[in-house]
């Protein structure tokens, strides 16, 4: 019924399909079919039109990271209102080990996160987001500056590598208000937290709601938090529906 429902829906909505293939695309292509796909999210994204609700479709190559991942050398800002990005794959349904996967490059050193979503009214479905380099300088994966988006079925997982366990590190920050995080999960429990303090972070914003989704941490800290408010922004209203949080 889902899958019928998403072709109803891409029949009847306005704005293109752009697809990525991460392994086998080529950004000299179109994009505008499976089999013309372009090969990074960036250059989808570039041929992409604000608030036309243009559709994103990053497709599965295969089963391990290297066949089927969008490899980030630079944050990859999603800058466009009302551009959606959706993961293609059995695995898109999952809570975890998404298929459809967005990750950091092995020399990444910047002193950034892996994605931002600085844009407003975007739904993202179906993606896993890595970010784990031997890197002290890297702080997270998804940093939500937007306003009113939408995750769901995303794996959201920072501080991947021991390197990355710093003080300042998290798996997803939120400082844009209404946006909404249905079953997902969030965190990482491979790489122990003994320096960071927090796997979300929430600065600024307000009415963040949390729906069914997994806070998964590994902390040897007794003052580790599963979320950590920034002073003057914990009288903001955060909805925690049907959540687990797991340390």
């Amino acid at each position: 019924m889902q899958v019928e429902f998403m072709r109803n829906y891409l029949k009847q909505a306005q704005g293109i399909n752009i697809y990525v293939r991460p392994r086998t695309g080529n950004d000299g292509d179109t994009g505008l079919t499976p089999t013309a796909a372009v090969k990074t999210l960036a250059k989808a994204l570039s041929l992409a039109t604000a608030n036309q609700n243009d559709k994103v479709f990053l497709m599965c190559e295969g089963n391990s990271a290297a066949n089927t991942t969008d490899y980030q050398s630079v944050t990859l800002d999603w800058n466009k209102d009302g551009v959606h990005l959706i993961g293609v794959g059995v695995a898109s349904e999952a809570y975890i080990g998404q298929r459809a996967r967005v990750a950091l490059i092995s020399s990444y050193v910047t002193a950034s996160n892996l994605f931002t979503l600085s844009a407003n009214n975007c739904y993202i479905k179906g993606i896993e987001f890595f970010a784990g380099v031997a890197s002290a300088n890297p702080v997270g994966a998804v940093n939500v500056t937007g306003m009113r988006n939408v995750f769901e079925n995303c794996q959201i997982s920072g501080i991947g590598d021991a390197t990355m366990d710093i003080a300042t590190g998290y798996s997803l920050t939120v400082a844009g208000s209404e946006n909404t995080f249905k079953k997902c999960l969030i965190g990482l429990d491979t790489i122990v937290r003994a320096i960071a303090l927090a796997e979300i972070r929430i600065t600024s914003g307000t009415r963040t709601i949390f729906d069914d989704c997994i806070i998964l941490s590994f902390s040897s800290l007794t003052t580790f938090k599963a979320v950590l408010w920034t002073a003057g922004s914990y009288h903001s209203l955060t909805v925690f529906k049907n959540c687990v949080i797991i340390n």
